[in-house]
Formats: structure tokens, C-alpha cells, sequence
């Protein structure tokens, strides 16, 4: 996406200005949420608020797409989604986008390895031996 922006052979070269997203405060984005909740028609208690911030870790982007993902939610199933039901949808919202990452990481062996124990909750000595 970026390349069509920056790229001199692209048709849209300088035709738009990149913007990099910066995190939210997470008070002011669980506030905000609350806000559109209601005007959503979507009363209730702060949890899911404080939810969508944890998950999202206050990202402007994921943070909408959780916001809608349960607009959505509520629309098809008369209910607001749980916490599972809500990181599920977005999850299936931005799966195109992570299959084309992970196309993108699982090709080098090195990457995977990487991955594996940053997901363990880190990189151990003995993990990078594989790698070095």
C-alpha cells in the first residue's frame, strides 16, 4: 500500500500525505467509547470500554475495529458480544491482513523461530543459538 504513495512510478506518487498513528490515552479512549456506545444506543457498564483498550492496547485502528466489530455484532445477534466473541470478530475483520504478514514471516525459518519464544514471553539465550 505504501509503495503507491511513494513510489515514482505510481500513478498516486505525493498525491497523499502518510500519516503514522500514534496510541491513544487510555483514559481519554475509554471515555470516547462510552460516549459512542451511548449514542450507539449500547448502555451498560465500562467493562467493555476498558476492554477494547487492554486488547487494543489504545491503538486508534483496532480500537475502531472493535468498536464496529460490536456494532456489528449487536446488529446481527441482538446482544453484545462477550469477550471471546468480540476478539474473534476482530480477528476475522483483519484476517486477509494477518494471513499476508504471517505469508510474509513463516518463509524464513530464522523469523519463525523468533516468533515462537517471543510468544513464550521471550528471547532466551538458548533460542538464539538456532539462529546465530
Amino acid at each position: 500500500m505504501r509503495a503507491m504513495f511513494v513510489s515514482k512510478e505510481s500513478p498516486f506518487y505525493r498525491k497523499a500525505r502518510i500519516i503514522h498513528l500514534s496510541y491513544l490515552e487510555k483514559d481519554v479512549l475509554i471515555v470516547h467509547l462510552i460516549n459512542r456506545f451511548r449514542e450507539a444506543g449500547i448502555n451498560g457498564s465500562d467493562e467493555l470500554p476498558k476492554y477494547i483498550a487492554e486488547i487494543t492496547r489504545c491503538h486508534p485502528y483496532y480500537a475502531q475495529l472493535a468498536f464496529q466489530q460490536t456494532i456489528l455484532y449487536k446488529a446481527l445477534y441482538k446482544k453484545i458480544p462477550d469477550r471471546d466473541e468480540l476478539l474473534q470478530q476482530i480477528l476475522l475483520a483483519d484476517k486477509d491482513y494477518l494471513e499476508k504478514v504471517w505469508e510474509g514471516i513463516y518463509t524464513s525459518r530464522d523469523n519463525v523461530l523468533i516468533l515462537k519464544a517471543l510468544a513464550r514471553g521471550g528471547i532466551y539465550i538458548n533460542d538464539l543459538k538456532y539462529i546465530i
